[in-house]
């Protein structure tokens, strides 16, 4: 049985992903929206009665992230625009429907 915290993760992901595929709004900006709404939601429950708690501290919440994956991502998005500005992936679409 999924937990109340457990519950309202998943639809806040839900959500952010519904807005990211809609493109209603920017992804970044749905992505920043959607943890925003975790650690408010999660603050306003921990000074309250606390049953909806996801972290129990901003250092909890901190530890929960991966950096090692953060860096990868930062960089193959880096490369990816460098590369578009090349016309790389241009000349590789054209190549490919010549075949």
């Amino acid at each position: 049985m999924l937990t109340t915290a457990q519950i309202i993760s998943i639809v806040v992901f839900v959500v952010v992903m519904a807005l990211v595929v809609s493109e209603k709004i920017h992804r970044a900006v749905a992505a920043l929206a959607g943890a925003v709404t975790l650690l408010v939601i999660s603050s306003i429950s921990a000074i309250g009665s606390g049953d909806l708690v996801i972290f129990q501290s901003f250092d909890a919440a901190l530890d929960s992230i991966d950096f090692n994956t953060l860096a990868v991502l930062c960089g193959m998005m880096m490369f990816v625009g460098v590369v578009k500005l090349s016309g790389m992936f241009e000349f590789v679409a054209i190549k490919s429907a010549k075949l």
